[in-house]
């Protein structure tokens, strides 16, 4: 009897000592997943900033662009206007020479 209680303690010991080397196994293992997974975090975190940054490019960009493009619509109304204004001086005297020739 009191060899298969030894043995049973054997047993019982060394499936401790397997359940115990197991555990810090798999402890290892999570503490390598958790590393890994706060890795992960910064880096997402790195790549929502970057894309917070690119964005706020991406709007300044647009603004500035609209800017320009109103200030080319302006100056091209003035070109316009210049031009209008000098047809309208060339007709006038065009037809003031018609009238001074036929008079």
């Amino acid at each position: 009897m009191n060899t298969a209680m030894a043995e049973q303690q054997k047993d019982i010991q060394n499936t401790v000592h397997h359940l115990d080397r197991n555990f810090v196994q798999l402890d290892k293992r999570v503490s390598v997943l958790e590393e890994r997974s706060q890795s992960q975090a910064r880096s997402i975190q790195h790549i929502h900033e970057d894309v917070r940054a690119n964005n706020q490019l991406v709007t300044d960009l647009s603004k500035k662009i609209d800017k320009n493009r109103e200030e080319d619509q302006k100056t091209q109304i003035k070109s316009q206007r210049w031009l209008i204004a000098t047809l309208v001086g060339v007709v006038i005297s065009i037809t003031l020479m018609i009238l001074q020739s036929t008079l």
